[in-house]
């Protein structure tokens, strides 16, 4: 139960908001989608095409402002993630979702904060079955949900509080735009290296370089330890420490062995490569990771620079080219299997070349760690906000 101010009301779900069970009769066809990073996205711009089935008849009908809540539960969001649709007029949602839009007596900018707060993932919490959880799907009634407590500040201080809390909104929204023009030239310049436009640089010297000449499989293996502990291997952030919440290693037994990665060692997933799982492990220490994945490290450190080959397996042109080796319908041909990965080939200049173009990669990529960590930064105040201001612990004037 919430504690909450002796001026705010405890309400049900239902009385803040309405159902939607709108069917698709328009025949709309933007299908959306939620992402941590963009909320309800359409899966067209998301995934650059339509993951849905040709009959969206039975998909729900969303207006921009009305919610929606996944009930997929996933690392980011153990309890389903809630999102408002901002970025279009109308879309359409899956029949899984529960769908539902503001009454009037309320700010919903205000729930919106709420629920990104994360508060709300003890009341499904105490609905949702345990044991139940089948295909990534928490198991809850509707009724149950909408039977679930919110609290409700007054109006104004709902009003108020939504204000505050979008100024940090905007300033992390002005830190990603910073991060994404900043991530454009990144690409843009390596861009221009492989097209040979920089006049400074002797490209005659560049030779097509098979990958099994660089690098070697590191196939090491080893208990978990305090020494070396397991770590997690994600698109966002690569090679990184697992989180309390989600490290389950404790349910495996101490008999199994995983992979070791060191320090710049490139690591990849060959299952999801297609979608640029590919990474070079940065952490100083010795660590290990799941035996799903790839590890890789270089042959001849005084002939190849493992940054620059960060940087040139890394583009987006690259991902599209391991995408089209691995489609097709059988599941021995959805992954990129090593041996075929040290195939592939890259222009390689000589190693005075690769250090001169990484340590220009290099002042790019350092500038945009550094707004990621502002971002970071302003995420954490946020976040401080959140835990005071909607609950009632700070109070705002109103």
């Amino acid at each position: 139960m919430y504690s909450i101010p002796k001026d705010w009301k405890l309400v049900k779900f239902k009385d803040v908001f309405e159902r939607i069970t709108k069917k698709n009769r328009e025949n709309n066809q933007n299908v959306l989608t939620i992402s941590a990073q963009y909320g309800l996205i359409s899966q067209e711009e998301f995934f650059n095409k339509i993951v849905a089935s040709n009959d969206k008849s039975n998909y729900y009908l969303l207006n921009k402002g009305d919610f929606a809540y996944n009930k997929s539960y996933s690392n980011d969001y153990p309890y389903g993630a809630f999102k408002k649709l901002t970025r279009y007029d109308k879309g359409i949602v899956s029949p899984l979702y529960i769908c539902f839009t503001p009454k009037e007596n309320i700010v919903p900018e205000y729930y919106e904060n709420f629920f990104e707060s994360r508060f709300f993932d003890k009341e499904i919490n105490a609905i949702a079955q345990e044991g139940a959880r089948n295909h990534g799907l928490l198991n809850m009634a509707v009724g149950d949900f909408f039977n679930t407590k919110l609290p409700m500040p007054p109006f104004k201080e709902q009003k108020q509080i939504a204000n505050i809390l979008s100024t940090w909104n905007r300033a992390i929204e002005l830190k990603d735009t910073l991060i994404n023009k900043k991530m454009e030239l990144l690409a843009a310049t390596i861009q221009r290296y492989k097209r040979k436009l920089f006049e400074s640089i002797d490209f005659d010297k560049w030779t097509t370089t098979k990958l099994k000449k660089v690098f070697s499989v590191r196939k090491e293996m080893d208990y978990e330890s305090e020494e070396q502990p397991l770590y997690s291997f994600t698109i966002e952030k690569g090679v990184s420490p697992k989180t309390d919440r989600y490290n389950r290693s404790f349910l495996v037994k101490g008999d199994k062995k995983y992979k070791v990665t060191k320090f710049n060692d490139l690591v990849y997933n060959p299952a999801n490569l297609k979608y640029g799982a590919i990474s070079v492990n940065k952490n100083p220490d010795s660590v290990l990771i799941s035996p799903i994945y790839e590890t890789l490290y270089v042959k001849d450190t005084n002939k190849y620079d493992i940054d620059f080959f960060k940087y040139f397996l890394t583009t987006s042109e690259m991902i599209s080219y391991y995408k089209s080796k691995v489609e097709g319908t059988l599941v021995e041909r959805s992954a990129v299997k090593v041996d075929q990965f040290l195939l592939f080939t890259l222009d390689v200049p000589e190693y005075n070349v690769q250090k001169r173009v990484t340590n220009h990669l290099n002042t790019i990529d350092k500038s945009i760690d550094i707004l990621k960590r502002q971002k970071e930064m302003l995420e954490l105040q946020k976040k401080g906000l959140m835990q005071r201001l909607l609950t009632g612990q700070l109070r705002v004037q109103v």
